[in-house]
């Protein structure tokens, strides 16, 4: 298929790790090369570009989150995008940060094409800070098209601020349905960490404060006296690593806290299906990356017919049913923490049913050719 959009991105893979590259590879997979991506350029990029259905360009920017960096990317950007659009015959430019979108309004007097931005959590709440930034990002935003939004809460948080742009449509982050699915084998991630005969607790994410793994680290103790058997296994990397290592010490569980450090995405599935409980108590920061716009991980294990437990904060609650897919509490309160972990531990009929339910609700709700087809249908001027 011919694209007839251009996707322009800075977080992508493979260079890029974490939920928005994940989100933003996933609607290039799923558009089945309706869109054509125009990205920065990674020694890794040409190997990982050629095994992909959809049109990948790179371009050489620079790759710091320096304002003058992204000013500069953003420039360039826009250049090669028009001459993209201009050489594929496209009319539509979708951007996925809104630093990217600011020359866009300008573009589309200059070329005549359509763009789109997209908003993943966080951004608005933050341009309030810098009142000359955000009224350039907000008159791209306002006239662009329509914003699409991760979840009920962005788009809260872009009328909250301030948002004048009334064509707002949600795209949740999906779920690879076949991929994520209770009958992956995880015998060797058991067999690697040892971990027959244990019960699991799992995190899969970037290791940042926000993530609350200190908190559920705090939490172990009362959890592991009362199921001895537990251990927490810790997927991802991150720059609080050395202090979430010292903190397992302090609070005596060194033994009982595994740091499996970045995995293959291929092997995701696998992580979630070896644990008993899928816990990441997130809480809101201010700051960049202050909030957790959706948290596709816990659809992720969901999907693989695992109870989550997640923290009462941004778009969380949208991404877990509190009672039905998994237990949504308070992400600084340890005691909370330990009790839910404790009780999904021990009551494992209670367990099963959020596992199930949650997965049922994957398989409705939140299949990637369900989300891809909200975004195609707005492409079509629908």
């Amino acid at each position: 298929m011919a694209p007839n959009a251009l996707f322009i991105v800075s977080d992508f893979p493979p260079a890029f790790g974490g939920g928005i590259s994940r989100y933003c590879y996933s609607l290039c997979e799923y558009s089945r090369g309706m869109m054509a991506v125009l990205t920065c350029h990674t020694n890794s990029a040409p190997h990982f570009d050629e095994k992909q259905e959809f049109l990948t360009f790179r371009a050489r920017v620079p790759l710091a989150r320096s304002l003058i960096s992204r000013l500069i990317q953003t420039i360039l950007f826009n250049i090669r995008g028009v001459i993209l659009a201009r050489q594929l015959r496209l009319t539509t430019l979708i951007f996925g940060h809104w630093y990217l979108a600011i020359l866009a309004p300008i573009v589309r007097y200059l070329f005549g094409l359509s763009f789109y931005v997209i908003l993943y959590g966080g951004e608005s709440e933050r341009l309030q800070k810098e009142l000359l930034i955000k009224r350039v990002a907000f008159f791209a935003l306002d006239r662009a098209n329509a914003v699409v939004v991760i979840s009920e809460h962005t788009r809260q948080e872009y009328l909250r601020c301030g948002g004048n742009n009334r064509r707002i449509v949600k795209v949740n982050p999906g779920v690879d349905i076949v991929r994520f699915t209770p009958q992956v084998n995880c015998q060797q991630i058991i067999k690697r960490h040892t971990l027959l005969g244990k019960q699991v607790l799992l995190t899969v994410s970037r290791l940042v404060e926000r993530k609350g793994h200190e908190v559920v680290i705090r939490a172990m103790p009362k959890i592991v006296e009362a199921c001895p058997e537990t251990v927490y296994l810790i997927v991802g990397a991150g720059p609080m690593d050395s202090a979430l290592k010292t903190l397992a010490s302090e609070q005596g569980v060194a033994d009982k806290v595994i740091f499996v450090g970045t995995v293959p995405e291929s092997e995701l599935a696998a992580y979630y299906n070896a644990c008993q409980v899928f816990i990441m108590p997130s809480r809101h920061f201010e700051g960049r990356e202050g909030v957790e716009g959706f948290g596709i991980v816990y659809l992720e294990a969901n999907a693989c017919g695992k109870p989550v437990i997640g923290g009462r904060s941004g778009g969380i609650i949208e991404a877990i049913d509190d009672g039905v897919s998994g237990l949504v509490i308070d992400p600084e309160d340890s005691q909370a923490v330990a009790d839910s972990a404790i009780k999904l531990l021990t009551d494992r009929r209670l367990s099963e049913e959020l596992g199930r339910k949650g997965r049922y609700r994957v398989e409705r709700e939140f299949a990637w050719e369900y989300q891809w087809k909200q975004l195609e249908l707005i492409l079509e001027g629908k």
